[in-house]
């Protein structure tokens, strides 16, 4: 019975290495490393106005997803860890070298994982030569709140974060730990409406400074003339 079991196992063992094996060569699974090691993943957050219909513009944040140097012996297949959404990517996906999707489900941090395999164009179509895993952020709608124009350095000031979701209580006693240990951040600072303001004001006196001397120097010579026109008529008067 046991040398039976035994040469089951054998029996097993063999199959599973036979189907491990790859259809490749040495040389080209070799090539095919070489080649996979420069296939790159990376994000940048963006958001973009939404036409409401109405006066109020909202915006709508998301992210975009790169990927690069996936050339014609290779496809991936990417997943995260939010919901069930599968996309399958092949080199003729890309635009000037680069494949791009944006990933709208901003609301938590979503870990995405990229698995790279050898397509149709290789001898050993469908096996597994790399795994990208892609962290990306979470938008933090406590940006918006006023504070975080007073202190914009401030790491839970970012439109996107890191870190999980925390309450209203929690973000407050982070900022009082923030103010305190950057004092000289948190004094109060002309408005960016204010600066704005300023800077228009002085472009506008240095672009028209020439005319502006001009009304000056104008209004004062009508001044110098109607003052000397007046006590010339009062003296006149007097004498008479």
């Amino acid at each position: 019975m046991k040398k039976i079991i035994f040469a089951i196992l054998v029996i097993f063992s063999f199959s599973v290495n036979v189907r491990a094996a790859s259809l490749c060569s040495a040389k080209e699974q070799l090539d095919l490393r070489k080649e996979v090691a420069n296939v790159k993943a990376d994000y940048e957050t963006k958001n973009e106005d939404l036409d409401t219909g109405n006066e109020f513009v909202q915006l709508h944040y998301y992210i975009q997803i790169s990927i690069l140097n996936l050339t014609e012996n290779f496809y991936m297949v990417i997943t995260n860890d939010v919901n069930d959404e599968q996309l399958t990517f092949y080199s003729n996906d890309a635009v000037d070298g680069i494949i791009t999707f944006n990933w709208d489900e901003v609301d938590e941090i979503t870990r995405m994982t990229i698995k790279v395999y050898s397509s149709d164009n290789t001898s050993c179509p469908d096996e597994e030569y790399k795994t990208i895993y892609l962290s990306l952020p979470r938008y933090n709608y406590y940006s918006r709140y006023e504070i975080c124009n007073i202190i914009p350095d401030f790491n839970l000031c970012q439109e996107f974060v890191s870190v999980k979701e925390f309450d209203e209580n929690n973000f407050w006693k982070q900022v009082e730990n923030y103010r305190n240990e950057h004092p000289e951040e948190t004094q109060d600072k002309p408005s960016e409406n204010t600066n704005n303001i300023s800077n228009s004001f002085l472009n506008f006196l240095n672009k028209y400074k020439f005319y502006i001397l001009g009304v000056i120097m104008v209004a004062i010579i009508v001044s110098a003339s109607y003052l000397v026109i007046k006590k010339f008529k009062n003296n006149r008067g007097k004498s008479l």
